[in-house]
């Protein structure tokens, strides 16, 4: 990262170098504080470093052909109005400027510039990247004002008008419907409502009637997240996305709402539900405990791409929720009975071996200090 501060005047930001360094060690190359009307050395040295930089570690001898074609593109959407082309056509293009060799290694060097974008089991190649996002976001405000949740194909000419709908034609409508599937911004319903997106993000509030939920006295385990900050507004819809096949479906209608689902897997259930600041998943049924761990896997390979780590990790025992560090921690000192269970069941109820050795650990870490807590009869250090 290279942090540049433009500033005017004799007003100057500081930035708090040494804690940022501290905070992403390795990452800061060097702070640069510009006003960039004036400072033109210090705005030259910049230019000159993050060349430096570049050509360091990012050197690659390519075709002059590579440049001919990105020209032609370039013309093709200033002169033609040209905002997507099929693969074919670019292909067409390299093989008049006699580009010889792998073509396919040509269009994945647009893609990274960003000259033309690519997705994977999409033909069409876009060069325009608004064209994606103004089209998406027309289609999911469309529907939230018109106060629906789920999109037939068929119906999304419908949400264009004025020059949108000159903009976006019947083609163009299938690859905006498969590009919301490949955001994980929707999911495509199954059984009877083939061909219909349901969009998470803009669901109701208030949960469906009738949905599973565990029997009185039936055993459940229950796993919660809590965040020190409030949870990015992505991560629910894109958690829902990743296990939308198992949906509990009743009567044509999900057991989804905005801030919960519940799901059926192998001979279990699970109801996840969430709020600002924290995520909690129980299940139940005979495999309630291979299922949480399933979903526990799932939840946590979704944050650690999504860059969030969880303030803390816990586990609803009979007296209340206690840190899996904690416990963790006491099954490795010995101890064999806590909060009266065993440890042993703990461990093997909530897969806590695999949750610390088959995934990364979050870097959240075991902190020991004079601080006590307590849960149940039983007193631990914290």
């Amino acid at each position: 990262m290279f942090i540049v501060v433009n500033h005017s005047d004799n007003r100057r930001l500081l930035m708090p170098e040494k804690q940022l360094r501290n905070e992403f060690p390795g990452l800061i190359e060097d702070f640069y504080y510009i006003n960039i009307k004036r400072d033109r050395p210090q705005l030259l040295k910049f230019k000159s470093d993050l060349k430096d930089y570049v050509e360091a570690n990012f050197q690659r001898k390519l075709p002059s052909v590579y440049f001919d074609i990105k020209e032609e593109l370039e013309r093709q959407f200033k002169k033609h109005k040209k905002e997507i082309i099929h693969e074919s056509e670019v292909v067409q293009i390299a093989e008049k400027l006699k580009l010889q060799g792998d073509k396919q290694d040509a269009l994945e060097y647009l893609n990274t510039l960003g000259v033309g974008l690519r997705y994977s089991n999409i033909p069409d190649i876009i060069l325009n990247p608004t064209w994606i996002s103004n089209g998406i976001l027309t289609i999911i405000n469309e529907m939230q004002n018109s106060g629906v949740y789920e999109i037939h194909k068929e119906d999304m000419p419908k949400l264009f008008k004025g020059k949108n709908a000159r903009r976006y034609n019947w083609v163009n409508y299938e690859l905006l419907y498969k590009l919301m599937m490949q955001f994980e911004l929707a999911f495509e319903m199954k059984d009877t409502k083939a061909n219909t997106l349901l969009v998470p993000s803009i669901l109701p509030d208030t949960e469906p009637d009738n949905i599973t939920i565990p029997n009185n006295g039936e055993e459940t385990l229950t796993r919660r997240y809590n965040f020190n900050i409030a949870l990015s507004e992505s991560i629910f819809p894109k958690y829902m996305h990743r296990n939308h096949v198992n949906l509990e479906q009743k009567k044509g209608t999900y057991s989804v709402w905005s801030s919960g689902m519940v799901l059926v897997g192998d001979r279990a259930y699970a109801l996840v539900t969430k709020d600002t600041r924290s995520v909690e998943i129980t299940t139940w049924g005979e495999n309630r405990s291979d299922f949480l761990f399933e979903l526990h896997k799932n939840f946590y390979e979704l944050l650690q791409e999504d860059d969030t780590e969880w303030e803390r990790d816990e586990i609803k025992l009979p007296s209340g929720f206690c840190s899996t560090h904690i416990i963790w921690q006491l099954y490795h000192e010995g101890k064999e009975d806590f909060d009266n269970t065993e440890t042993d069941k703990i461990m093997g109820e909530y897969h806590l071996h695999q949750s610390f050795v088959s995934i990364n650990k979050p870097k959240t870490t075991f902190a020991v200090s004079n601080a006590e807590a307590s849960i149940g009869n039983f007193k631990f250090k914290k």
